[in-house]
């Protein structure tokens, strides 16, 4: 068979071979050098052609030969890819990576470790349509993606604790099992000191992990599809308050950077916490330029299902004792519950706001024996409570082994003296290797790229240390990090009531400097309800479960978009011209009433629900409305169809997030504004999906003739 030999020429260039004088056109010869070696591969592209007089020119030039026998242009393909990118040595390596991450995450838990698939919801699809996509397990829904035609573009989003990373290892083990001729690029990104941008995190990854081969042959194998990347924590990159606020400067590069990989066949997938880097107009008006270049599709990591970790028996015995279990809905926690034995549980289960306290206690005593090291649990607590604490001062979450190591060693070096005395005198480890003991603790694990840099083993694990030290301190002012707050609430909405409380205590100075909705679901985490009065907010994405809303606070001008609601009850009579849109309630009641002021006092805009009182109670119609709100909700249908056509442009945008149509409108003008979306969405202008509302572009003469154009 005749292979294309302008296509094969092509091919071998890219790679960096040279073409090279052959003795007949049918015969073609590369050469490539690395280091002190030359080789040449001799290919005959006709089988009627003879390679034998090639073969003895160059091995006598100093050339090591090869001929090559391709039956197509694929084999050569195939053949160069698995010799450049070492193939089998590159799947070993990250096999050996997601194994440490097992060992890792066994080690924590106390048992071995074992993926639950999470629940998940594309972010786009009809309100109704929320539950796993198709019924389909996560990971085998991401490798159906894989295999798909074209550039795409697959992102993750999730609250912290919710198992990003966990998924993302996931995906990298059954990916390097079902591609037989593909390879994976992993990147997990973690936030320090130094300022990251994206391009150059994905060059020194790509440096990392095939540091013999360029930036651009890497690119155009993901460009072919060969390659497919997983990036984890894409959010890193960015500070906590840029992500809820970002500088779009910054987000810009990140973006672009994106697009220019998404070309060809090229597959990435991120995962990220829920910022507004995804979900603003900014990202929209991107994603609108690029409609015809990739598919992007968002998708949502639910809260994990109980059902899915504990047997019903292990689920009644915690609810037996009036314990609220969904404060246990961490990853962490269950995993550790689930690998109890039966009377381990049991004991567990009568006691259950210890359960974080005794995880830890089983954890720190286990590294007594697999360290032989001397010191109680106390001990090793206090230790690690400086280091967080520290941490905390400093404002990182990594840094290198020794620098670790001696601040362990300075820092508490009393507790170590009387340790080491505890060691008989033959085996007396001197404070450097002690300390050097506890920087290999199972608390603590290597993090970036080059593996020498040393945190927490994860984010609850610091959160936990961080509360502790918070706790301990005499200060009720301090301005906690907004990567801090997080982790330590993630870590104490599992504990105790006073020790919530006592922490929420520590933390209110710090909350007023946050974001309303990571505010009020610090309160939630605490407190069990909102604390503090909510006056003209948004709220976007934001789970509510199992509380009160309106106890003792005001609600006053709000709109909660594209959020959850379980088991909540809502206080109507604390709550005025608020609108729920796209929000999903499920089993929700209310109590009180609005006060004469009327049913539409709160607005439901596509919303769904299932088994609760609320939306039946105010999802009906309105009563009776007379022409002048008619001529109201007439005018103020075509404002916000004009937020998507203004006045003397050309076109219009056919995308936008339903919060912004909400702009430029007075706080108490927001229910005319929910009626003219209803409205718009009833006439067929405007289709709602989750948190974005489209232009209908199958009825054009509508929205003109609504726009009197």
């Amino acid at each position: 068979m005749e292979i294309d030999r302008l296509k094969l020429d092509v091919l071998y260039k890219s790679y960096g071979f040279k073409i090279r004088k052959a003795s007949s056109e049918d015969i073609r010869v590369y050469t490539y050098r690395s280091g002190y070696f030359n080789n040449a591969d001799i290919i005959s592209i006709d089988d009627s052609s003879n390679p034998s007089k090639d073969l003895e020119d160059y091995q006598k030039a100093g050339f090591a030969c090869t001929i090559r026998d391709y039956k197509s242009l694929e084999d050569a393909e195939k053949e160069l890819f698995n010799g450049f990118f070492a193939f089998k040595a590159t799947k070993k390596r990250f096999r050996d990576e997601e194994e440490r991450f097992r060992t890792r995450q066994s080690n924590i838990i106390g048992g071995g470790y074992q993926f639950v698939s999470p629940p998940y919801r594309e972010t786009h699809k009809e309100i109704h349509k929320e539950t796993q996509t198709e019924g389909i397990p996560l990971t085998d829904y991401l490798i159906k993606e894989l295999e798909k035609n074209g550039p795409r573009l697959i992102i993750l989003e999730a609250a912290a604790g919710y198992g990003k990373t966990c998924a993302s290892f996931e995906l990298l083990r059954k990916s390097l099992g079902y591609f037989s001729t593909r390879l994976p690029l992993f990147i997990e990104l973690s936030r320090n000191r130094q300022a990251k941008i994206f391009r150059y995190v994905l060059l020194d990854e790509i440096d990392r992990i095939f540091p013999s081969l360029s930036a651009s042959l890497v690119g155009s194998e993901i460009e072919k599809g060969n390659i497919f990347m997983i990036v984890d924590g894409f959010d890193e990159l960015l500070h906590r308050t840029e992500a809820e606020s970002p500088d779009y400067h910054k987000v810009d590069p990140m973006l672009e950077t994106l697009s220019d990989l998404l070309k060809g066949n090229a597959k990435i997938v991120l995962t990220s916490r829920k910022t507004a880097i995804f979900s603003g107009d900014h990202f929209h008006t991107w994603m609108e330029n690029h409609e015809n270049d990739f598919h992007i599709s968002r998708h949502s990591l639910l809260k994990p299902n109980l059902e899915d970790w504990l047997s019903y028996e292990r689920r009644y015995a915690l609810d037996k004792e009036k314990f609220p279990i969904e404060k246990i809905s961490n990853p962490v926690l269950l995993a550790f519950l689930r690998g109890q034995k039966e009377d381990e549980f049991e004991s567990l289960a009568k006691n259950p706001e210890k359960i974080v306290d005794e995880y830890f206690t089983r954890l720190l005593d286990r590294e007594t024996e697999r360290q032989e090291l001397r010191m109680d649990i106390d001990e090793q607590y206090r230790l690690f409570t400086s280091l967080a604490a520290h941490m905390l001062e400093l404002d990182f979450t990594a840094e290198d082994h020794e620098y670790l190591q001696l601040f362990i060693s300075e820092s508490n070096k009393d507790l170590l003296l009387r340790i080491r005395n505890r060691y008989p005198s033959e085996a007396r480890p001197t404070l450097e290797e002690l300390s050097a003991k506890l920087v290999s603790h199972a608390l603590l694990d290597r993090k970036g790229d080059e593996n020498d840099r040393v945190g927490f083993v994860n984010d609850f694990v610091l959160g936990n240390f961080i509360g502790n030290s918070l706790l301990k301190s005499g200060s009720n002012d301090m301005l906690v990090p907004d990567d801090f707050l997080e982790q330590t609430i993630l870590s104490y909405r599992s504990r105790a009531k006073s020790d919530r409380l006592g922490l929420w205590e520590k933390l209110k100075f710090s909350l007023e400097f946050i974001s309303s909705e990571a505010r009020v679901s610090a309160e939630v985490a605490l407190c069990g309800h909102p604390v503090n009065d909510l006056i003209g907010e948004t709220f976007s994405r934001v789970t509510f479960d199992n509380i009160n809303i309106g106890t003792n606070i005001k609600i006053d001008r709000c709109v909660f978009a594209d959020c959850s609601f379980s088991n909540v009850t809502f206080q109507l009579d604390s709550l005025y011209q608020v609108t729920f849109v796209s929000c999903r309630f499920y089993s929700c009641s209310y109590v009180g009433g609005l006060e004469g002021r009327g049913d539409k006092d709160v607005h439901l805009v596509n919303c769904a629900g299932e088994e609760n009182q609320f939306i039946e109670h105010l999802g009906r119609e309105s009563d009776e409305k007379n022409e002048n709100h008619l001529n109201d909700i007439d005018a103020c249908k075509k404002t916000v169809l004009e937020q998507f056509w203004p006045i003397g442009r050309p076109n219009f945008q056919p995308k936008k997030q339903i919060i912004t149509l909400y702009k430029g409108h007075a706080q108490k003008k927001r229910g005319l504004v929910s009626e003219a979306i209803t409205e718009l969405q009833h006439d067929g202008a405007l289709i709602i999906k989750g948190e974005t509302v489209e232009v209908s572009t199958s009825n054009m003469s509508l929205l003109r003739r609504l726009l009197g154009r």
